[in-house]
């Protein structure tokens, strides 16, 4: 896997990753990697030529061979094997991973799926909908596209009431001829101004509308004083404002008494539809303690929770076990935009999901979708099943977009359609064969039975994958739990995650073990001479040798690293000293070679020459993006001198890490 394109592949990726492929929405996973990234990968590992094969049809590509991803997450690696022929085997421990990328991988007849949601819409839509509408001024019946939520609780001090206001600015538009909305801090009116000091017609009080009374977690009373909202136990929501469509328009109005009476209404919820499990402690999950989220169905406000129910009992009713799992799958993807947890992108006038990033963020100003779905706005039902169609459509539509002349290329000979084997010898017929278990033992799968392994494993403490998915499985458990022995438990077992987790006491030192584990099963299973590439990026020193370590114990050799520019407007929320965009691809292979000696010196100028060569080191790239190149070029030569002596000592990879960190980064980066 030489000379691979690394540019060519950076600059499609950093433009598919805002734009993916429409197959990645039927369910939001977390860290997804870019299918021109895996795309890219597979031609060169085939010793094809990637920029003129990257637009052909190569639907014969990986013809009787057989790739492993050991962390098949998202579903990214198995779909593109899928498509250029091959034979994918995958594990990953988290079962909602496991349902996802089998829902993405199945064909589904898209006649069923449509018959189905018409019926749907019959059963429960028509109620959802009747929910979300209010009367005009006209008394005409209009369309809700969001309710706006503010947080209210007393004050400490003067027991008043105080409705919480990061800023009072409802939106920030900045498009000719709009004006903007702002919410009175004194009496809750609307005011229409694009000023940011505005004043209210209706109580005269003048005021900045971007200061609002909350800011870091602590709220701010007029009678001067200042608490934290975490200690209030008596925090409840209020609705301050209503988006509707009215005759073509948008429009916002505050509440009037017939809306807040509408709103107030109680519901007889099924709580057998409901998660009634108790939040567990964790790294992520501790945010949620803090703001008094105890249960997973604290995070839902009671309208949300009943149509959530009624959704999925009716889901639960669908006979055909294909067509009722692809549906389950598309509800579980709609709780992500449909919870307490939603804000509001005052730019954009839209919603924006509870995982716009890889944590829980809670929030005092939130918006509540128009469940079903109006002519306009984000996060309906009905959007959701849209992208749900375009998604499975693609499965026998597949195209690949060439950016430079923004047209779409149609790949009619490749397809996506696994047919699952229940174990090894079913590949002979069969081509899928996901295993929802932990890859430290891969007991599936004979010794030298693989071509190639493809994988992103878990970068380090960057993302707590199983306790963020939990809340998509507390769900989905509700009608999988008597189908699959994965969702048996109330929980998701983390154990056996490999990612450093404070709360779980799970260090550096049991990631690399781990690790270790994984990628010796992974040298057994590999054919002889053949190769392990991984996908990589961190921006701290334990990260960085906690990833090689692992490779060069189990046994590969770092042949190669490439920097690809990935994670345009995604970049790990992790980073220290600035955003990093670019992703490691780490070339390993299964091979017996000798240790040969350096000194530390001559090992600092081989490394050297190494970045100078990388056509992206002296352009104009992050600071974080520099170190990933760096590091690459470290591992390279290191694998090949795995004895560095330093004035005569020698020294192991963490040592140098740290001497680069401490000493030769600013030097190499700022000459």
């Amino acid at each position: 896997m030489n000379d691979f394109p690394y540019k060519f592949i950076s600059d499609i990726s950093k433009k598919e990753v805002v734009h993916r492929k429409p197959i990645y929405s039927v369910h939001k996973w977390f860290s997804r990697k870019t299918d021109s990234l895996i795309r890219g990968i597979l031609l060169s590992l085939m010793n094809k030529n990637v920029e003129k094969s990257f637009y052909l049809n190569n639907e014969m590509l990986l013809k009787n061979k057989i790739v492993l991803d050991p962390f098949f997450g998202g579903g990214t690696i198995p779909i593109n094997v899928l498509r250029m022929g091959g034979k994918i085997v995958g594990y990953d421990i988290n079962p909602v991973s496991w349902f996802i990328t089998k829902c993405e991988l199945e064909s589904v007849e898209i006649e069923e799926l449509k018959k189905t949601f018409n019926k749907i819409e019959l059963e429960v839509g028509k109620e959802i909908s009747n929910y979300y509408k209010i009367k005009n001024e006209n008394g005409e019946l209009c369309d809700v596209i969001y309710l706006f939520r503010s947080k209210k609780t007393k004050c400490s001090k003067c027991g008043k009431e105080i409705k919480i206001f990061p800023t009072y600015r409802l939106t920030n538009i900045k498009r000719k001829n709009f004006i903007n909305y702002t919410i009175c801090k004194n009496c809750g009116s609307l005011i229409k101004s694009n000023d940011e000091i505005v004043t209210c017609k209706n109580c005269g009080i003048k005021f900045n509308s971007f200061l609002g009374n909350y800011k870091r977690g602590k709220v701010t009373c007029e009678c001067g004083n200042i608490f934290n909202l975490r200690d209030q136990k008596d925090v409840e929501n209020e609705i301050i404002a209503i988006e509707y469509y009215d005759n073509k328009e948008r429009k916002i109005k505050i509440p009037d008494n017939d809306d807040i009476k509408h709103f107030s209404e109680k519901f007889n919820i099924d709580f057998d539809f409901i998660p009634n499990q108790k939040i567990p402690y964790g790294d992520e999950t501790k945010r949620l303690f803090n703001h008094n989220y105890f249960y997973w169905k604290d995070m839902f406000y009671e309208s949300q929770l009943y149509f959530h129910s009624l959704l999925l009992k009716n889901i639960k009713e669908i006979r055909n076990v294909k067509i009722r799992e692809q549906f389950l799958c598309l509800f579980s993807n709609f709780l992500n935009s449909n919870n307490a947890f939603c804000s509001f992108q005052k730019d954009y006038n839209k919603s924006e999901p509870l995982f716009g990033d890889h944590h829980f963020a809670p929030i005092v100003i939130s918006v509540e979708n128009n469940m079903w779905g109006a002519k306009v706005g984000s996060g309906t039902f009905k959007k959701f099943f849209q992208n749900y169609i375009k998604a499975k459509e693609f499965n026998y539509n597949i195209f690949e977009k060439n950016y430079n002349k923004n047209e779409k290329i149609f790949l009619e000979k490749e397809k996506i359609n696994a047919i699952f084997a229940k174990n090894f010898e079913d590949l002979k017929d069969k081509n899928t064969f996901l295993i929802c278990n932990s890859s430290k033992n891969m007991k599936e799968l004979p010794d030298e039975s693989i071509d190639y392994i493809i994988t992103d494993p878990p970068y380090f403490s960057s993302i707590n994958y199983s306790e963020l998915s939990e809340f998509f499985y507390v769900w989905q458990r509700i009608l999988l739990n008597n189908e699959y022995i994965y969702f048996k438990n109330d929980s998701l077992k983390k154990d056996k995650e490999i990612v450093v987790n404070k709360s779980r006491n799970y260090k550096k030192d049991d990631y690399i073990k781990e690790l270790k584990h994984v990628f010796l099963e992974g040298r057994r299973v590999l054919k002889n001479n053949s190769y392990m590439v991984l996908t990589y990026n961190n921006n701290s020193i334990d990260g960085w040798v906690s990833i090689i370590i692992p490779i060069i114990e189990s046994g590969f050799k770092i042949i190669k690293t490439y920097p690809v520019d990935i994670e345009k407007n995604s970049g790990l929320i992790d980073n220290i000293r600035n955003k990093m965009n670019f992703n490691l691809i780490i070339v390993c292979q299964k091979t017996l070679f000798e240790l040969k000696e350096i000194k530390f010196q001559q090992f600092l100028k081989k490394v050297k020459k190494e970045i100078l060569k990388n056509i992206y080191y002296k352009k104009s790239i992050s600071y974080s993006d520099k170190v990933v190149i760096i590091m690459g070029k470290i591992f390279e030569v290191y694998s090949e001198y795995s004895k560095v002596y330093l004035n005569k000592s020698l020294i192991n990879i963490e040592e140098i890490i740290k001497l680069y960190y401490e000493k030769y980064l600013d030097e190499l980066i700022y000459e």
